[in-house]
């Protein structure tokens, strides 16, 4: 947890991209306000809030002690893991700008905004996420490139059979000729 617990003042830049995926995160929240940096997810889960026990810390009095958590999770019935959000916050935490409410869970998914500050988008203070489920897109990468080399080999394939009908036709021409 070390590498991940990251200390967020007015003094951090945000300085990854979403292409700098660590190969031992499962997800990122990427950062809107470049006063905050992106939050790399590796543990199956990663809390948020001023207490120094927080993967996340903030220096921020928006942000309650103990703000929310994001986790993941895997049913035995599961093949891929579902991903929640628990709102431990008084000042609010926000998913796609509707307030969770504290004691509340609710579902993410990729693509997913996380405020955990105000939803005024006027507001420089604001301090929000966009959640980007690596699983799911590495399984999409994995699939766009079987789906490449299928598209490769059934064009190889093709090519072959293409030169191989050439070929025996060429080989029966004479033999037709003669016939004729």
């Amino acid at each position: 947890m070390a590498e991940l617990d990251t200390i967020i003042s007015n003094e951090d830049k945000n300085t990854s991209s979403l292409t700098e995926e660590p190969s031992n995160a499962w997800g990122r929240l990427l950062s809107l306000n470049t006063v905050y940096p992106h939050v790399e997810i590796v543990d199956d889960e990663c809390s948020f809030g001023r207490n120094p026990t927080c993967q996340v810390i903030f220096n921020n009095n928006t942000i309650s002690f103990k703000h929310c958590r994001v986790y993941r999770k895997k049913n035995e019935d599961q093949v891929d893991y579902s991903f929640f959000l628990d709102d431990y916050s008084i000042n609010g935490t926000f998913v796609n700008r509707k307030r969770v409410g504290k004691g509340n869970t609710v579902p993410i998914v990729n693509g997913d905004e996380i405020s955990l500050s105000t939803i005024q988008q006027s507001d420089p203070t604001r301090i929000v996420y966009i959640f980007y489920d690596f699983e799911k897109l590495r399984r999409e990468e994995e699939e766009k490139k079987k789906k490449k080399e299928n598209e490769e080999t059934w064009k190889i394939d093709l090519f072959f059979i293409i030169f191989y009908l050439f070929f025996i036709f060429e080989n029966l021409k004479p033999i037709f000729q003669r016939r004729n």
